[in-house]
């Protein structure tokens, strides 16, 4: 039998393989000056902010008092992406910097991006506003980068108490995740009932609370982008959800409220917190959640009218109890209520 490896045929076989290579993405901000230093983007922008902060004396280097509590500093580097529309008038725009660069050394405006933590992104129909960067940064710094990503902030059950779990030796990490997230709350009305949750427990955290906060950063690995888009067109109408589940601390049996109050389709106040006392009745909850989100929205219509904008419509508030709506809607009942906190 002749084959071809006895007459020296010899045929290259080809491997394929399923791995696709990805793009080289873009070199990421660095953390630390010394990283900006060493870098030759980012060391001429450097040394500009400092000569510039050198030469407005925006300090004074003193010896310290031993009785003084020193508070560190650091650097904050971004990239800056879509600079623009500051004004459509050129000539006041140019009288506004040429007067302030008679006293600050100022640079080229550009329109907001980027703010404390808060990127906003300008559209045509509207503005965007997440916290990506700050999401990202929080899990590079607690090791979650490559976590394993999960569709809910909190599992429905069972679900965290005072007891549960063994005390953690070092709170500290816990304390600053649960920091962290709670100004993560300020474009994520997701994940507020997880913050509040995990705030009740920063004075004695355990190892389980500490698996719920890690949780919320792996569901945040997989909705870095998520966050709050206010349309341009939308109605002016003021209205608003509330809530409550009576009882639902089985530790001290506690109701949890929670309200979303609207601009027209846009939200711009949410609230997710536990009652000041027990309820008796789940109509107590929810009445005491409708009062919460009432006054809230009282405190709107105020701002609103202090800035110059009255609301076409009275606010409307949605329940869905139908014993709390009636009590709300019948003023004979309001005197047996006067005294719920």
């Amino acid at each position: 039998m002749q084959t071809r490896s006895k007459n020296n045929i010899i045929k290259p076989i080809k491997k394929l393989t399923l791995t696709a290579s990805l793009l080289k993405s873009p070199a990421c901000e660095p953390r630390t000056i010394q990283q900006a230093l060493k870098d030759k983007r980012w060391c001429p922008a450097a040394t500009t902010e400092f000569d510039a902060m050198m030469q407005n004396r925006t300090w004074d280097l003193v010896p310290p008092h031993p009785t003084q509590n020193l508070v560190s500093c650091r650097w904050i580097f971004t990239t800056k992406y879509l600079p623009n529309v500051t004004g459509n008038d050129n000539n006041v725009i140019a009288r506004v910097l040429h007067s302030l660069a008679d006293r600050f050394p100022i640079k080229d405006p550009t329109d907001l991006h980027y703010f404390l933590g808060i990127e906003a992104t300008r559209t045509k129909k509207g503005l965007h506003l997440m916290q990506r960067r700050y999401i990202l940064d929080l899990l590079a710094k607690n090791n979650m980068t490559e976590a394993k990503q999960v569709s809910t902030p909190l599992p429905s059950s069972p679900k965290l108490t005072l007891a549960s779990g063994i005390p953690l030796q070092d709170p500290s990490q816990y304390r600053s995740v649960v920091g962290s997230l709670q100004y993560l709350a300020f474009t994520r009305p997701d994940i507020t009932y997880a913050v509040n949750r995990l705030s009740q427990f920063m004075h004695k955290p355990t190892d389980e609370h500490w698996q719920g906060a890690k949780r919320v950063l792996r569901y945040l690995a997989g909705t870095p982008s998520h966050g709050l888009f206010l349309q341009r067109h939308s109605p002016m109408t003021l209205h608003g959800f509330s809530d409550a589940d009576w009882a639902g601390d089985t530790h001290d049996y506690v109701s949890t409220n929670a309200y979303v109050v609207y601009l027209g389709i846009n939200p711009i106040s949410w609230s997710s917190k536990k009652q000041n006392g027990g309820a008796c009745s789940s109509t107590e909850a929810e009445y005491r959640a409708v009062a919460n989100i009432t006054s809230e929205m009282n405190w709107i219509t105020s701002l609103l009218t202090e800035l110059g904008y009255k609301p076409p419509a009275v606010p409307v508030v949605y329940c869905d109890n139908i014993g709390a709506t009636y009590l709300c809607a019948n003023p004979v009942f309001h005197s047996r209520m006067k005294h719920t906190p």
